[in-house]
């Protein structure tokens, strides 16, 4: 997990305490619920746990498929949504893109 000593093992609390293993039951082997779970529960950003540390799994999964989960860490903060119907996952964060006259902001889509 990335951050802090501190953040992880506050993270790593936090994270014990969501009961993934209860949603991966409750799919009942859907393929998409359980690329959806499996998604959110090995994000490896220790400020993504405090930042949901309120929310149940369930809550995080709803967030997920409807406004999407905000993941900070790394050089950029990302936004991830996942379409229930089709499984697919699409993530976008905004950069600063060096354009000689200091530099603007450009949204970045990646989808998987």
């Amino acid at each position: 997990m990335n951050g802090s000593e501190k953040q992880i093992n506050w993270a790593n609390d936090i994270k014990s305490n969501k009961n993934f293993a209860e949603l991966r039951k409750m799919v009942n082997g859907n393929p998409i619920a359980l690329k959806a779970i499996a998604y959110v529960e090995n994000n490896e950003y220790a400020s993504f746990w405090i930042e949901y540390k309120n929310l149940t799994a369930m809550q995080m999964m709803d967030r997920f498929l409807t406004s999407g989960l905000l993941i900070k860490g790394g050089e950029f903060d990302h936004r991830a949504k996942m379409d229930k119907a089709t499984g697919i996952i699409t993530i976008t964060w905004q950069e600063i893109v060096q354009d000689g006259k200091g530099g603007h902001k450009e949204t970045r889509t990646q989808v998987i």
